[in-house]
């Protein structure tokens, strides 16, 4: 629901906010007062295309917000839509701000939720929200490119239950297709392939991936590279510790020092440093025991050196051919090997796949002309409803119908095109409606769809404009009726001349403009009861208003909400 229009400078329209209620909202004024301004801004915000024709002379842009609060049902539809689009947009409390500014130099901005987006994806947000049909635009439900939701929604719960079983299939059948198209390539060049595969995984598997220990190898290298070095430490550290060719060493040292504290332990009984003196000795020749071990233990083999060098040149050169680590190798190692098997056991597999999408698409084609049957059924009904609501509202010699062609390209929505064609007057050949219809014929045609929709359309705001062009008296005293009745599950912003259709409004909004200096200015009023009153005597009796305008008023002011009390009390 639109809660809230705020205008800046648009046009004649200087600055003002408008605050829309649930159910019947009508805007009356004066021919050039500005209420095509007001629907033109909500149409901005529905993504319609900018002119800095619209920017009034206050300031260099023009700024246009709503404020809308969204239903359940709106809410998962744009969340769903965001994620779908990639949009980083979050929904709080389930309210919706949109808005567009628009500058002199021609750039026009939209946001949704302050994140800044294109016209055509707020377009394809708001038409889940918001419809407009004017005079000179067919949005919405006519500029749909498939009309096939609006002929499904009249389907009863078990065909609904047959489409989302062809939309599984339809799933089943792309998947299957894909599968099979994949297949198909691998074993395209079936020995070549194979031959490939096992030497890319012979070449693997040579490296032992899942048990190799690149640190070690590397490790191995160096230790390699660095022998000279090793031999020569180990030398010296034996050579330190118990040289047969050395004067002095650590163990000749350590026996100095052992006489000597044991001399000093002797003459003073208080000292004792005999014991730490003999674990540091054994600690030494503990580690003097490892070093000679050590030493001994090294031998460099120059083959196995080899071999190592090679692998670990190997894992390096795949890891940047393939540009991943070792668990990347390995994770590439099985699938190569998943293919192997699929190329090995591949005409088995393609003679499955072949069987099983030939019964996924039978199944489907079985399914699809079943719900064919059913549309062409519901298409018959739906046009007599259609028709029936184009004679109430005086298009008396208009010929509705729903075009249903089928083919054999399989879809999610089964194999019907469906289009809606109209004929207005009495020998016109059918047309598409956007084609045929004029402006004030499309208001009142999209009046007798939303009439016939009204329990099944979830888009709770409705926007018609001038839709009494060309009517009077009974006519417009019925799509009055039906635009109060429309307005029990929507909210409907409508402009309207017509005393007939006004009188039933919820809100009634009274636009006028007045001379500021050299400047004219649209002024926006929310009448209370009195305002109507003589808003409705205008309309009654232009210029001429009077007791009698005004009792006739008043009293048609009655009978309207007596009126929309019996329509909207009405059980569907």
């Amino acid at each position: 629901m639109l809660s809230e229009l705020y205008i800046k400078n648009l046009a004649i329209v200087d600055e003002t906010k408008i605050s829309f209620t649930e159910g019947l909202n009508i805007l009356t004024g004066e021919t050039g007062t500005g209420k095509s301004i007001i629907i033109g801004a909500i149409s901005l915000l529905c993504g319609w295309r900018a002119n800095t024709s619209f920017i009034g002379k206050r300031t260099d842009n023009a700024y246009v917000e709503g404020v809308f609060f969204l239903s359940n049902y709106e809410e998962e539809i744009l969340k769903n839509k965001f994620e779908m689009l990639n949009l980083d947009i979050e929904i709080e409390d389930k309210m919706l701000v949109i808005s567009r500014n628009i500058n002199k130099n021609g750039r026009s901005v939209s946001k949704i939720n302050n994140k800044t987006v294109n016209n055509s994806i707020l377009s394809e947000i708001m038409i889940n929200i918001l419809n407009v049909c004017g005079q000179h635009d067919s949005y919405t439900l006519f500029n749909r490119t498939n009309f096939v939701d609006v002929l499904d929604s009249f389907c009863d719960d078990a065909f609904k239950e047959k489409l989302k079983k062809l939309e599984l299939l339809y799933g089943k059948i792309k998947k299957t297709s894909l599968n099979l198209k994949k297949l198909k390539n691998k074993v395209s060049n079936f020995d070549e392939n194979i031959a490939e595969i096992k030497e890319e995984i012979e070449e693997l598997n040579s490296l032992e991936l899942e048990t190799l220990d690149e640190e070690f190898i590397e490790n191995e290298i160096d230790k390699f590279n660095n022998s000279q070095t090793i031999l020569s430490c180990c030398s010296n550290l034996v050579e330190l510790f118990d040289g047969e060719n050395s004067e002095l060493n650590i163990f000749s040292f350590l026996n100095e020092i052992n006489r000597n504290v044991l001399l000093l332990e002797e003459n003073d009984k208080n000292v004792k440093f005999s014991e730490d003196l003999e674990n540091i000795s054994f600690e030494l020749k503990e580690l003097f025991e490892k070093l000679q071990n050590y030493h001994s233990s090294i031998y460099i083999d120059e083959e196995s050196l080899m071999i190592l060098q090679e692998k670990f040149n190997l894992l390096n050169d795949l890891k940047r051919k393939h540009r991943t680590d070792k668990k990347g190798l390995i994770k590439y190692k099985n699938s190569l090997e998943e293919d192997l098997y699929l190329l090995e056991h591949s005409k088995d597999m393609l003679l499955e796949e072949n069987n099983k999408l030939k019964t996924l698409s039978n199944e489907y084609k079985n399914l699809a002309n079943e719900i064919s049957n059913i549309r062409k059924e519901i298409a018959i009904k739906l046009e007599k409803l259609i028709e029936k609501e184009l004679l109430d509202l005086d298009l008396k010699n208009s010929i509705f119908k729903i075009d249903i062609k089928t083919n054999n390209k399989i879809t999610h929505i089964g194999f019907d095109e469906v289009n809606f064609l109209i004929s207005t007057n009495k020998g016109e050949a059918l047309q598409e409606i956007y084609k045929i219809a004029s402006g004030g014929e499309m208001s009142r045609i999209m009046l007798g769809f939303k009439k016939v929709l009204s329990d099944r359309d979830k888009i709770s705001t409705l926007v018609f404009d001038e839709i009494d062009t060309g009517i009077s008296g009974v006519t417009a005293q019925i799509v009055g009726e039906k635009l109060a009745e429309i307005s029990k599950n929507h909210q409907l912003l409508v402009i309207s001349h017509l005393p007939q259709i006004s009188v039933l409004s919820d809100t009634h909004f009274i636009i006028s403009k007045e001379t500021v200096g050299d400047t004219t200015l649209s002024k926006v009023l929310c009448a209370d009861y009195e305002d109507k009153v003589m808003e409705i005597s205008r309309l009654i009796g232009g210029a001429n208003i009077n007791e009698t305008t005004i009792r006739q008023s008043k009293e048609m002011i009655r009978i309207a909400d007596e009126k929309k009390e019996k329509l909207r009390c009405i059980k569907k």
